[in-house]
């Protein structure tokens, strides 16, 4: 829009002009203040290569950026709670244990426990920081650092930035950007693997501790069953040389009594009338009391053959998958940056503006030099 003002139109030859000097000399001071737009657009008009040139420089210089800026490619997966049928032959050994030990296997319960494990793992920065610094990406891009500290810091920026797991409404979220689609896959597919095993290994060695601990509360109660029948089963062959010695010293060789062993079937001898069993009865008690192997109970047994079962399931091997896919990791075919099209765009506008920006200064400059003169 042009602001309004009233230049001066000269006379035709010859004409008479009648005008008031005062009035003319206030047009003439006011024009120095205003702004001829068409003026302007005139000599942007004029000056348009000087504004395409600076289009095509800054749409260069956006260019250059654009095609050597460090890409950035992210690969994503989506994982949920193993699947039942997916615990194969570990779900297999647990219930095993589980029939020895007479402790049922829940496998909803066992699915949800390796998945937990595995979700904190994946979280954990120590976790990221330790898979990072083994991998061939990391030790390329130190490979111009000299100091411990950036090392570190990068590390950690990579740990933090770079590879992320984000736990919602039971599902987890892992992504992993890199320079490159191929490597950002690679990558993430090691980082699931890594974290696998070890979720596999801190829920079995909690699980084989929870066994073992089962298993020495096993032996001690074995030990105990033999302590005491042994202790027993001596005590019985103390008594029966005490009476025998008191039977041959009072020289009783058979029984004082048709009734006594009846009533010693029977449990109704007093113990300290054993030794009118006479010599003959209690030698053969106590040679047979020797020779034969202890008495001991059916829970004996019971967990000698529990001992037996679990050392054989010991020695089986199983692995797990602690997870199930939702989506797998695939091949990014998207660029996260630069977005060069966009930048081409952003440069090619700041080139623009900044010729219009010029133009206008320029325009403005020889407004105030006129007005100076």
């Amino acid at each position: 829009m042009r602001e309004q003002f009233s230049p001066l139109i000269p006379a035709p030859y010859g004409a008479e002009t009648q005008s008031d000097p005062i009035s003319q000399s206030a047009s003439l001071k006011n024009n120095h203040y205003e702004i001829d737009y068409i003026a302007m657009l005139q000599l942007i008009w004029l000056k348009r290569w000087l504004i395409i040139a600076t289009i095509i420089v800054f749409t260069l210089l956006a260019g250059v950026y654009a095609f050597n800026a460090k890409e950035k490619w992210t690969a994503n997966a989506v994982l949920l709670s193993p699947r039942i049928s997916q615990l194969g032959d570990y779900l297999e050994l647990r219930r095993e244990y589980g029939l020895v030990l007479k402790q049922p296997v829940e496998p909803t319960q066992l699915s949800e426990e390796l998945f937990s494990t595995f979700v904190t793992f994946s979280q954990l920065t120590d976790e990221k920081m330790a898979f990072l610094q083994k991998s061939d990406y990391y030790q390329k891009n130190i490979a111009h650092l000299k100091s411990p500290e950036a090392k570190q810091a990068l590390l950690l920026n990579m740990a933090e930035t770079n590879l992320n797991a984000n736990a919602v409404d039971k599902r987890l979220k892992i992504s992993m950007q890199t320079d490159s689609a191929a490597t950002a896959k690679q990558l993430l597919d090691d980082f699931i693997n890594e974290t696998n095993k070890k979720t596999f290994a801190a829920v079995n060695t909690e699980f084989l501790n929870n066994i073992q601990a089962k298993v020495n509360e096993l032996h001690k109660e074995y030990q105990d069953i033999i302590f005491d029948t042994n202790t027993k089963r001596d005590s019985d062959i103390n008594k029966l040389q005490s009476d025998l010695s008191i039977a041959q010293k009072s020289g009783i060789q058979n029984p004082l009594g048709s009734d006594l062993i009846s009533k010693r079937q029977h449990t109704d001898l007093d113990q300290k009338q054993n030794f009118m069993l006479g010599e003959k009865i209690l030698s053969a008690e106590l040679q047979i009391k020797k020779q034969s192997r202890p008495n001991y109970p059916a829970r004996y047994f019971q967990i000698e053959n529990q001992l037996k079962q679990l050392a054989l399931l010991k020695q089986k091997n199983a692995d797990v998958q602690a997870y199930s896919y939702e989506l797998t990791p695939l091949l990014p075919i998207q660029r996260d940056a630069p977005k060069r099209s966009l930048i081409l765009l952003i440069g090619a506008f700041s080139g623009l503006i900044f010729g219009f920006s010029l133009v206008i200064v320029q325009y403005i400059i020889k407004l105030i030099r006129e007005k100076v003169r």
